[in-house]
């Protein structure tokens, strides 16, 4: 039996085909009869045996069953609905569209024609959008009731954004692709009222994108423009067949009328197929498998050299398809409560591309012992590249553990009676399956001191002492911990000297007082006597103000310590009133760093009065190029600036008034680096390494044009 009805809303009708052979089909909706909208529920079921069929008309609470022909019943719509008024004043401007969003639907209203001045609206909370072609969307949040008129009064149009730019392949020819630009998603808050005002935005968003104004298809030559849009930061995302999907944050600005973000290059799509060989280890099923995409170009706010953008299990007897960008990939092989870490590097090309994962470790082997000979029950760990392994050495101090990849690991060495230390292990040459002998023998160095209160010089017990050193030419820490015994005494026993380490810091911490953080050379051969000061910690108020007076919120406040070029050892942020506390010892410097505005300092003198540190307005930057003697640029390097209030300016300050600013304070690929906002005056320059700072010169802010540092 074929049912052909028609149904729907009054002014938007549909008709509905049933195709023989169906048994049950519901249909529900608004009907407008004499001026007055009915809701009704219809279930038709047909009878193929008896070719017939019955209709039940259902509305709320009640239900009518009609046979040979319907019968109606009235349910007048709640007077929720259609009982909100939006006006518009006689001198605002007309918009061409106005879009009302709720949580459950959107309409859509033509304002073309000048004699409308009202619209009528769900009784409810949602977002009012306006649209005018060349301006930007006027959005607005409304939480109408029944009965209430609202009065648009004289609207403010401002000229639009428009975002132009080209979509081409990594050849660098055109696409056609979708370009789809969406303000920042709002994170959903655990707060009730937040949680209502972020989904009031998202209606909006979803109102702008229902405009049309936010997306858009790329021309033959691969061009494509997008706006007006509104200011704000947006994400742009970009997606062409077989090409992999880019993401990209665009911030569009009040003080221009269009943007131009340039070329965007789209990877094309391959296939991998990953099969497996387990032959060479005994561990079983299940595995996990991810993949992880070098630097991928456009991913939003992504930190991270190397990000999975795909993870599954494997019984490791099966193939596993994936569909991947072109270009450099990593498959890391693992196992939950196993070592094995395998790294598995794999370029994808457009295709079919295939890989085979056999995992087969590095045996390492050898002997752990001092001066007295084997060290037994000594923890070895290496750390290569992810991956973890660890032994425990026997009586006669051997030892063996496997190493998953060829690469280059940190080896580090515990003994039962708590000295530690640590090798470098190059793997890089070695082939998978081979096996490598390394003798670990224990340094025959310590460092040895006492710690003492800075004003009476009475030994201080159970102050906590940390030291870290940094082995030459490997880039590895060793960190030591231990504690001040009864008389202020402590040793650590095992600490490398000599030529063997770049750097060696020492610290010593204690309740009620302040760090304090010195370098110690180590003898190659014997023990060092420091002898470290401890003042006592005093917590002081303050306020941060701008040039104007005015108190700067949520600023960086912290102090540091003697260390040159050291971190800030105590840090808070400032209040709505621009207050802050902070624990300190007399006499110490203060700094203070926020977004938009010069570094400011001040000495902690008084504990009975308020310190006040005075932000200036931010000064012009120092743009400085470092080389090498060659002219090259050098990157990564780290810089510091001092004053004689100051000393050397804290690193991490530096670095956290860099992000504040959107700045950088280490050298690029190409060399440049680009001050925090100091304040104006000749500052030394200093270059940071993992060994002593070195002064570089000098140098004025604010400076016009390019400063060159050449390094040898």
């Amino acid at each position: 039996m074929n049912i052909w009805m028609l149904g729907g809303h009054s002014h938007d009708p549909k008709l509905f085909f049933f195709p023989h052979g169906l048994r049950t089909v519901t249909l529900r909706g608004r009907i407008l009869i004499n001026s007055q909208t009915w809701r009704f529920v219809v279930l038709i079921t047909l009878n193929r045996r008896e070719r017939s069929a019955c209709l039940f008309w259902a509305f709320t609470s009640l239900l009518c069953i009609a046979h040979g022909g319907p019968s109606f019943a009235q349910e007048p719509l709640p007077d929720t609905l259609y009982q909100s008024e939006v006006r518009f004043s006689g001198e605002a401007p007309r918009p061409d569209t106005v879009i009302w969003s709720t949580d459950e639907k959107m309409a859509v209203f033509g304002r073309s024609q000048e004699s409308e001045d009202s619209i009528k609206l769900d009784a409810k909370r949602g977002c009012l959008a306006q649209f005018k072609n060349g301006y930007q969307p006027i959005v607005m949040e409304l939480d109408l009731s029944p009965g209430k008129t609202i009065v648009l009064e004289q609207v403010d149009w401002v000229r639009g954004v428009e975002v132009v730019g080209r979509v081409l392949n990594m050849t660098h020819e055109p696409l056609i692709a979708t370009v789809v630009l969406e303000p920042r998603p709002i994170q959903r808050s655990d707060d009730p009222v937040q949680r209502d005002l972020q989904e009031s935005k998202n209606l909006c968003n979803s109102a702008l994108r229902f405009a049309g104004i936010t997306q858009t298809v790329t021309d033959g030559e691969g061009h494509f423009e997008i706006g007006p849009l509104p200011t704000g930061t947006h994400i742009m995302n970009i997606s062409a067949k077989n090409h992999s999907t880019l993401s990209k944050k665009t911030v569009i600005e009040l003080n221009c009328e269009r943007i131009n973000v340039g070329d965007f290059l789209l990877r094309e799509i391959g296939r991998l197929v990953l099969k497996f060989d387990l032959s060479r280890i005994k561990e079983t099923p299940p595995f996990d498998v991810s993949i992880q995409v070098e630097n991928p170009e456009g991913w939003v706010e992504q930190q991270y050299e190397w990000v999975e953008i795909e993870k599954r299990k494997t019984n490791a007897i099966d193939p596993i398809d994936f569909t991947l960008g072109t270009g450099l990939h990593r498959v890391i092989f693992t196992k939950e409560g196993s070592e094995i870490f395998v790294i598995h590097p794999v370029f994808i090309a457009p295709g079919l591309n295939v890989a085979l994962i056999r995992p087969t470790p590095i045996t390492v082997s050898g002997k752990v012992f001092d001066k007295e000979g084997p060290v037994e029950a000594a923890g070895i760990e290496a750390a290569c590249q992810g991956s973890l392994a660890s032994a425990v050495a026997d009586d006669d101090g051997l030892y063996e553990l496997d190493v998953w990849n060829a690469v280059a690991c940190a080896v580090f060495v515990a003994a039962p009676d708590g000295r530690r230390f640590a090798e470098k292990l190059d793997l890089r040459l070695v082939e998978l399956g081979d096996e490598v002998e390394m003798d670990l023998e224990f340094p025959r160095s310590s460092v040895a001191g006492i710690v003492v209160d800075a004003e009476s010089g009475e030994p201080l017990p159970n102050s906590e002492l940390s030291l870290m050193q940094w082995t030459a030419g490997t880039g590895i820490q060793t960190a030591f911990v231990t504690s001040s015994d009864e008389e202020g005494r402590f040793e650590f026993r095992g600490a490398k000297g000599g030529g063997e380490v770049e750097r060696t810091r020492l610290t010593a911490s204690m309740d009620g007082y302040m760090p304090e953080t010195i370098d110690v050379d180590v003898p190659d051969a014997g023990s060092t006597d420091e002898y470290l000061r401890l003042h006592e910690s005093v917590q002081i108020s303050g306020r941060v103000v701008g040039p104007a007076g005015e108190p700067v919120i949520g600023a960086i406040v912290g102090c540091c310590s003697d260390y040159p070029g050291g971190n800030l050892t105590v840090s808070a942020n400032t209040n709505m009133a621009g207050d802050f506390t902070l624990d300190t010892s007399h006499g110490s410097v203060i700094f203070a760093a926020a977004s938009a505005y010069s570094l400011g300092w001040s000495q902690a003198l008084d504990t009975d009065q308020e310190t006040l540190i005075r932000l200036g307005a931010r000064a012009n930057s120092i743009k400085l190029r470092v080389v090498n003697s060659e002219g090259d640029p050098i990157p990564g390097v780290a810089l510091s600036f001092s004053t004689p209030e100051t000393g050397i300016l804290p690193l991490d300050l530096l670095l956290k008034d860099a992000a504040l600013n959107h700045q950088f304070i280490r050298s690029n690929d190409e060399g440049y680096l680009t001050t925090t906002a100091l304040p104006p005056r000749v500052y030394r320059i200093w270059l940071l390494s993992a060994t002593n700072p070195r002064e570089l010169g000098t140098v004025a802010a604010p400076s016009w044009g390019e400063v060159t540092l050449q390094l040898p």
